[in-house]
């Protein structure tokens, strides 16, 4: 989560963001983001991943790897989509930007 703090940092003084919290409550927050996008959409991906390799009798050292293959193409799928709601294209996207962060 380290390269994805100093991602959002940078994104945040591009837009002349302030910095309103401590590095510990952005630490917290940060934790607490990475806790969503696995119980949300990384749990999601993880679970297709897994029950595909289960479904075709994968060897278990290779339904691990798929579990833990889908749990980190979540998490990017998480973020990126993230990002692009905060600094998208409306008409890229298809919707308002920061729709999601309105919708929480």
């Amino acid at each position: 989560m380290t390269i994805c703090s100093g991602e959002l940092r940078q994104i945040f003084d591009r837009h002349h963001v302030p910095q309103l919290v401590t590095d510990q409550a952005w630490e917290e927050a940060l934790d607490l983001y990475d806790k969503r996008i696995h119980a949300k959409t990384a749990s999601l991906f993880a679970a297709a991943t897994e029950a595909a390799s289960v479904l075709g009798s994968a060897p278990e050292a290779e339904q691990d790897a798929l579990r833990a293959y889908g749990q980190l193409l979540g998490t990017g799928f998480q973020i990126v989509d993230d990002v692009l709601d905060f600094q998208g294209d409306q008409k890229v996207l298809g919707k308002p930007v920061a729709s999601d962060l309105r919708e929480g």
